[in-house]
């Protein structure tokens, strides 16, 4: 298994109906403070979300968030898993992308109104974080504050629709808030906060205060899956997933392909058995098939060094290739080959 400073998931959490705490800011009040979910209700939630796995902790007097050298929460086994399992399925928290549609709602002009510059793909090319409406970063931490001035909004007596798209919103800001921050100093420049705070709408800016974006920011960037090429996701469960090179699980699909109408599922790579931890690879191809230095530098914005047997022990079999005509990673061909023709 592999040694880790921190896990994928699980310390503070939001609190607009008892769980939230605070008004809307305006005429001076403080903005809303979220909260954590207690520790019991992020172990029963796990649980709850697939009879195949259960929540483990490592992590003192942190709460299991990885803060004090420990691996923090984790997932384990909590019977026999057979290969080709669902070990879980589970919709993201919140997620963005390059369509941008977060961030139109959420960001003030002119910085909205950038997603239709032509030169977007360029821009996210060289640093897929900057700060653009496209940036599925920056699109999610968009979905992030409309999740907030939701469960902050005041809701009609006997509209039952708006309560639960409230209570909904609340739900999603509790986990999200409840996830691990990967043990890195300085994890997040303090010009990016500001920036967001800057071209946040300025109803959204009184809901917020620049330590939190801090701590948004820092959420995101140590659970975040996917990338540019297609979808960021922020996963609950799912997040707690070990890494290791040498994983036992595996996300179905490909974190290209957006997924916005069914979950993403988490399958057994081979036969696991019960207690054992379960892992994940988080090294997105083509990095996962690069030699131990590569990948260790990829998975040192993690906050952790990869102590699994390929890691420390095995010879390097593996090398990183781009196809020359499309220039992707993926191993398979797009579509078969017609007679006559080069495969793809």
């Amino acid at each position: 298994q592999v040694a880790r400073n921190r896990a994928r998931g699980g310390r503070r959490a939001c609190v607009g109906a008892p769980e939230l705490r605070g008004k809307m800011a305006g005429g001076g009040a403080a903005p809303p403070v979220c909260e954590p979910l207690q520790l019991e209700d992020v172990w029963r939630l796990v649980e709850e979300a697939s009879p195949a796995l259960q929540m483990s902790m490592d992590g003192g007097e942190s709460g299991g968030t990885g803060g004090d050298g420990g691996k923090g929460r984790y997932l384990v086994a909590r019977r026999p898993i057979r290969a080709g399992e669902v070990v879980l399925a589970e919709w993201p928290l919140f997620y963005g992308n390059t369509a941008g549609m977060m961030g139109r709602q959420a960001f003030r002009e002119p910085f909205a109104s950038q997603v239709s510059d032509p030169d977007w793909e360029a821009k996210l090319q060289y640093d897929e974080d900057c700060l653009h409406p496209r940036s599925p970063l920056v699109d999610c931490i968009g979905g992030i504050f409309l999740a907030k001035h939701r469960a902050f909004s005041d809701v009609a007596e006997g509209d039952a629709e708006a309560r639960e798209q409230r209570e909904d919103a609340t739900h999603r800001l509790r986990k999200f808030a409840s996830l691990c921050r990967a043990a890195i100093p300085e994890a997040v420049p303090e010009d990016v906060v500001a920036d967001i705070l800057s071209v946040l709408r300025p109803d959204l800016q009184t809901l917020t205060s620049l330590e939190e974006i801090r701590d948004f920011v820092h959420i995101l960037t140590s659970n975040r899956f996917g990338s540019a090429d297609a979808q960021l996701d922020v996963m609950f469960a799912g997040s707690m997933f070990e890494h290791s090179c040498e994983a036992n699980c595996f996300v179905a699909g490909v974190w290209r392909a957006p997924m916005t109408d069914r979950p993403r599922e988490y399958r057994a790579l081979r036969d696991i058995e019960a207690g054992e931890a379960l892992s994940i690879d988080y090294v997105l191809v083509p990095g996962t098939y690069l030699g131990a230095a590569g990948r260790a530098e990829l998975l040192s914005g993690w906050g952790f060094v990869c102590s699994c047997a390929r890691c420390t022990e095995r010879p390097e079999l593996t090398r990183s290739f781009l196809c020359p005509s499309c220039e992707l990673p993926e191993l398979c061909p797009r579509r078969p080959a017609r007679a006559g023709e080069a495969q793809e």
